[in-house]
């Protein structure tokens, strides 16, 4: 007896006459939606995401094997480290388009379920103007009724002091952030957020005692060393401010900003090498960082080397003419209302996050839909929107997000991924084979194209023998279980029951305890 699932019928009824056999997903994929780059959307802090990326997942598969032990070796979200502390100089980017990122994590504790959201109240809020005022009145109507709906949790109250934060109003920040440690004194964020405010008013001092707190708190927190070192280095404490940094960069080291602040305090010190040393890393990072040109330079020359120094000077003149240029056109091209419709969308983004976790799954997508209405390049919500509609089993209204966010970040393979396993879901086979061929032409090293592509294939007519070689080239990029069981059924559907055994027993080698996989090579011995 084969050990395959056999398809399962597909919502939106059967296949054309063409392609007769069902769709193979079955339903016990869940959703790891993309993230691959920029930045948690931490609406209290202002720092510039020029270091941290994520790597996103597509949708898992429908089909997985039998035995629930079985865990896909595949793509796993991963959040980078915020970066908190003060604004980092802002580089020549490398990359023109920063990845999406995942927004922060709902708290772990349980939140109490509100009295029934008015949703009339929140379309009434969306009936203002699109103007700079009634907008920055419904962000902080929105974030107000978070608190009033939440009174005992302390993140809304974080949510709203980030929202003033946004809005230029650091005094009405600091009241509900200190409200926020009312409730919790030992909220990291919460002190973070005020540390950053005392650093703006140049009160480094008390801004260095607050990050203290705050790695003290979480000392796993890349930001909090990297906020206390700058603090440190602003209060002339560049001992101290070595050694928060060093452990910034040892939590962090992609840190390009970071080795430029060691560089400073190293050559303030007169340690010309390690200046040296620091300035040439941030270059490996950041390639146009132009103020570790400056920094190499006056080490260099320190170090006499003339020749290096001159270079390395006129390569950090070049780069400050395109810099002045680049903020002279950003200036130029700046829209008071634009920017500002994309920090409410991103502020609820939040607010709909957190009501979707634990409460009123209407208020959150009211948020989310209203985000994506004032920022057409809002991933965030697009993202999320997309996994509650997955979930919901409204597949149509997924595959709409998925189509947009492939349109907005058309280079992210992720995207075209779960784009093409909502299309195949609807029975859309043909714009889910463009999508899967896109996907594995993008992400060449990884699996994800040809794997789903070679499923696609076991119900397409005439596509059965390519699953095996395109089931190949997954294990071939990615040698995980996951892969081989996929190569165990392509070569079974082919007729090739031999390598299918071969196929398992490599699954096997690298899971030898799991039960499930015992079972699929019993099950395919029984048939010879």
């Amino acid at each position: 007896m084969n050990h395959h699932r056999k398809p399962a019928q597909g919502r939106a009824g059967k296949v054309a006459p063409a392609r007769r056999k069902r769709w193979l997903w079955a339903t016990s994929g869940v959703l790891c939606v993309g993230v691959v780059g920029l930045l948690v959307f931490a609406l209290s802090r202002q720092a510039d995401p020029t270091d941290s990326k994520a790597e996103g997942s597509p949708l898992v598969s429908r089909q997985d094997p039998p035995g629930a032990a079985i865990t896909p070796d595949g793509p796993t979200l991963n959040t980078p480290v915020s970066e908190t502390g003060p604004r980092e100089p802002t580089p020549l980017p490398v990359e023109p388009t920063p990845p999406p990122v995942e927004p922060t994590p709902l708290p772990v504790e349980p939140i109490p379920v509100p009295p029934q959201s008015s949703l009339d109240a929140l379309a009434r809020l969306f009936e203002q103007p699109l103007s700079i005022e009634p907008l920055k009145e419904e962000a902080i109507a929105v974030a107000v009724r978070l608190t009033k709906d939440f009174p005992n949790c302390p993140e809304p109250f974080r949510l709203l002091a980030g929202v003033h934060k946004e809005l230029g109003n650091s005094t009405e920040a600091d009241r509900w952030l200190r409200r926020c440690l009312e409730l919790d004194p030992q909220d990291p964020a919460a002190i973070d957020a005020l540390a950053q405010i005392a650093f703006d008013k140049a009160e480094y001092q008390q801004a260095a005692a607050l990050w203290r707190r705050v790695v003290e708190l979480a000392p796993e927190n890349a930001g909090g060393y990297s906020g206390l070192g700058q603090a440190l280095v602003c209060s002339g404490e560049a001992e101290d401010a070595i050694a928060a940094l060093g452990k910034y960069l040892e939590l962090s080291p992609g840190s390009s900003h970071g080795h430029l602040l060691l560089g400073q305090q190293y050559l303030q010190l007169k340690d010309y090498q390690k200046a040296k040393s620091h300035y040439e890393a941030a270059l490996a990072i950041q390639p146009n960082y132009f103020n570790a040109y400056y920094g190499l330079a006056m080490a260099s020359a320190r170090l006499g080397e003339k020749e290096a120094s001159e270079q390395a000077m006129e390569k950090f003149r070049q780069l400050k003419v395109r810099e002045m240029q680049a903020l002279k056109d950003r200036d130029n091209n700046f829209d008071d209302l634009v920017s500002l419709r994309r920090s409410v969308a991103r502020t609820h983004t939040r607010m709909g996050r957190f009501y979707s976790g634990e409460a009123d799954a209407a208020e959150a997508e009211a948020l989310w839909r209203r985000a994506a209405f004032l920022d057409a390049h809002n991933v965030a919500c697009r993202v999320l929107l997309a996994a509650w509609h997955d979930k919901s089993g409204r597949k149509l209204d997924a595959l709409q997000m998925h189509e947009q966010l492939a349109d907005i970040e058309p280079g992210n393979a992720v995207h075209h991924v779960n784009f093409g396993i909502l299309s195949a879901e609807v029975n859309r086979l043909d714009a889910a084979e463009q999508a899967f061929r896109k996907a594995a032409q993008m992400a060449p090293k990884r699996s994800w194209g040809p794997h789903y592509l070679a499923k696609l294939y076991f119900v397409m007519d005439g596509k059965l023998a390519e699953s095996r070689a395109l089931a190949q080239t997954a294990v071939q990029r990615e040698p995980n279980v996951y892969n081989y069981l996929l190569l165990s059924e392509a070569c079974d559907r082919n007729g090739d029951l031999e390598a299918a055994m071969a196929a398992v027993e490599q699954a096997i080698r690298l899971e030898p305890a799991n039960p499930a996989l015992q079972q699929i090579r019993t099950s395919l011995s029984q048939r010879k």
